[in-house]
């Protein structure tokens, strides 16, 4: 129905481009009260009881300093807040939820917002002055503007399903002291509500959004975060905890924005990669960063689990990079020097895990020759990559959590990690170098019934356009594929998997050397290559196998299965000889069916190895 604009936003007569509230189309414009409304999730789940946390709460604002939604107006009701972050680890559909308080009737809030992915947060405000825009607190926090007042002296808050199901329930006790109660530690729902200026050092007030110092929640909060205090974890060794990067002379221009919050700065961006390669999780909270012989920053973030980073920057904004890589500011400035420095790590205790004379550089980083080997020595990263540095990431660009598997240093860095001495016999010899340095894959369970799927096939290579391998020569034999993609949402260790072809007799065509798939990680394998050229780069946290595989345009079984002979996962296809490849669908669905690619990406595109089909990630769930 069409109704006067100013029935949508007081006073503002027409919006050309954009929401009547002036947020952005692409928000939906929900009522004028969702901003930053990721894509539509239909195949993700409900979330179940804990999958979501009420992280913090906002019922007494400060009479003069409580402008908590950023309208520019105090107001102790329209800044009333609640904040919600999802703690699962997994994309979850949110829209129809409903907030209750004190067991009412009826909801205070029914949240409009389609999905959040991990460590993504809502916030509900209760109001907004006339005329004013939702808040934009970042792509990673959605915004709504409907709540029900919130009591001063304390109220049990119930966020349901639409059918009832409790998602959690919990009295946030008194909240009369002119600022927000939040959990401590945070993220963690069976901590304690205390009050907001507690847990900050500066003293704020309120932080929707964000943890009270300001960090994303995918840095669980340190200090307090989803981990919580480990005060049993191990200490940290040199042997364990390794500094796999360091970033100390900036690149110019906006290669030069490490931190990715919009500014190229030569101080902000300079950077630490930690990694825990040992086997138990570890508290760091207390490493000392030196200078020479000067102390200049003491790391905060308390926990980091086997296979788990940190990315300690000097300032600026910490980035969210992904689950299991945490980012921190340092509490002060490196101050590193282009001309070379001397970088010293201890830890709390005094026990020294690194110490580098860093020589001069010329905008790059120091990695390790071999990626998370605490024995190889920093070399610029240009030395074992085309990048000038790999925040957050191997060298190579996949995931620390894989092990780097093929990575830079051991002989193969800059063409993949594979050593094409083996061409002419149709398969790869990988010398040994998929298998990881001690790590997270070491101790990482192997894939089982469930945790793989085959999720795109190439039996059928268009004789013109087939081109899939990215080797320049077009081949219907070398050009099929099979594209294989870890849904577990865990690490698993693949090396030793093998791929079943079925006809009229069961036959192994594959055994799987990448040692281990992180989560919504994918392995194409290829049939062959063009003698002398170079296997794809299909990106992050996409991994390339050659191997002679032989498929069928018609009437096949593929079965993947572990070393034992346990089936991981099978699927059958009939015809598949219409000069494209076949994809699941729904993508990354274990129940879904094989169709056409190009029903799914459109006319002309006719497979997508390593991506959805669309081009996206596989790492976003395809939705």
């Amino acid at each position: 129905m069409y109704v006067n604009h100013t029935d949508l936003a007081e006073g503002v007569a027409f919006s050309p481009g954009t929401c009547p509230d002036g947020a952005a189309l692409s928000t939906g414009c929900t009522g004028g009260n969702t901003s930053n409304n990721p894509a539509e999730c239909p195949e993700a789940p409900m979330p179940g009881a804990g999958d979501l946390v009420l992280n913090e709460v906002h019922a007494d604002p400060d009479a003069d300093n409580g402008d908590a939604n950023g309208d520019g107006v105090v107001s102790t009701s329209d800044d009333e807040f609640v904040e919600i972050v999802n703690v699962s680890g997994q994309t979850l559909r949110v829209a129809g939820l409903e907030l209750y308080k004190n067991g009412a009737d009826s909801p205070g809030a029914t949240i409009a917002t389609s999905c959040l992915g991990p460590n993504q947060a809502i916030v509900l405000f209760r109001g907004l002055a006339d005329g004013a825009s939702p808040p934009d607190l970042g792509s990673d926090v959605m915004v709504e503007i409907q709540l029900d007042s919130l009591n001063n002296d304390g109220a049990t808050l119930t966020l349901q399903t639409p059918d009832g199901g409790v998602i959690f329930d919990v009295d946030y006790g008194g909240a009369g002291n002119d600022q927000s109660v939040a959990l401590s530690p945070q993220l963690d729902a069976s901590g304690d509500y205390v009050d907001h200026a507690t847990l900050t050092e500066d003293g704020a007030l309120f932080n929707p959004g964000t943890c009270p110092d300001g960090q994303p929640f995918s840095s669980g909060c340190p200090g307090g975060g989803a981990m919580g205090d480990c005060p049993d974890a191990a200490a940290p060794t040199a042997a364990s905890l390794i500094v796999n990067e360091v970033l100390t002379a900036v690149p110019t221009g906006d290669e030069g924005d490490a931190n990715m919050d919009g500014n190229r700065d030569s101080s902000d961006d300079e950077f630490l990669e930690f990694v825990n390669i040992g086997a138990e999780t570890l508290n760091i909270s207390g490493l000392v960063i030196l200078k020479g012989d000067s102390e200049e920053a003491v790391v905060a973030t308390e926990c980091l689990a086997p296979g788990e980073t940190l990315v300690l920057f000097g300032g600026g904004v910490a980035p969210d990079l992904g689950p299991g890589i945490k980012a921190e500011i340092a509490s002060g400035s490196f101050g590193f020097t282009n001309s070379g420095t001397n970088v010293t790590v201890r830890s709390s205790a005094g026990v020294e895990i690194f110490n580098e004379e860093l020589p001069g550089a010329s905008g790059a980083s120091f990695t390790r020759q071999t990626q998370l080997d605490p024995n190889a020595p920093m070399v610029p990263h240009t030395d074992v990559s085309a990048a000038l540095y790999s925040v957050g990431a191997c060298a190579n660009g996949s995931a620390l959590a894989s092990g780097c598997p093929g990575g830079p240093g051991d002989g193969g860095g800059m063409d993949g990690g594979m050593d094409t001495g083996d061409m002419m016999d149709g398969g790869m010899d990988t010398g040994g170098m998929m298998d990881a340095p001690p790590s997270a894959c070491d101790m990482a369970p192997m894939a089982a019934a469930g945790d793989l799927i085959i999720n795109e096939i190439h039996a059928d290579p268009d004789a013109d356009n087939g081109d899939a391998n990215g080797d320049g020569v077009v081949s219907t034999s070398d050009d099929e594929f099979v594209e294989i993609v870890n849904v577990s949402g865990g690490l698993v260790r693949v090396a030793g998997v093998e791929l079943f072809r079925e006809t009229t007799s069961e036959r192994r065509e594959a055994t799987l050397t990448t040692s281990c798939l992180g989560p919504g990680e994918a392995l194409v394998i290829f049939s062959g290559l063009e003698d002398g050229a170079q296997p794809p780069d299909l990106g992050a946290g996409v991994y390339v196998e050659i191997d002679a595989i032989g498929l069928n345009n018609s009437d096949m079984t593929l079965r993947l299965k572990d070393p034992d002979g346990a089936i991981i996962f099978e699927i059958a296809y009939g015809d598949a000889g219409n000069n494209q490849s076949l994809n699941l669908s729904p993508e990354l669905d274990s129940g879904g069916t094989l169709v056409e690619h190009t029903t799914l990406a459109g006319e002309g595109v006719l497979f997508s190895p390593g991506t959805c089909a669309n081009g996206a990630s596989l790492s976003t769930g395809c939705n």
